[in-house]
């Protein structure tokens, strides 16, 4: 049986976005969790939801940079 691939539209990938991805984009469920950031052209990982076991590719940019000093932990 080949599985139908659905397509997610931009207000649903920018609704996505704007609330910060907590939610499934499929159900809207917050039983959501992400693997490892993986990198190879992007980096991205694959997020998972719970309730309608589906999965998602979130993408990262880099946002900035700050020094880190080891002694500054909490």
């Amino acid at each position: 049986m080949r599985r139908m691939i659905e397509m997610l539209s931009t207000d649903v990938k920018a609704n996505y976005l704007k609330n910060g991805g907590n939610r499934c984009i499929y159900c809207d469920s917050e039983e959501i969790w992400s693997e490892h950031i993986r990198h190879d052209d992007e980096l991205w990982t694959l997020t998972h939801c719970e309730r309608c076991e589906k999965l998602w590719k979130d993408l990262y940019k880099l946002s900035g940079v700050e020094e880190y000093h080891a002694d500054e932990e909490e």
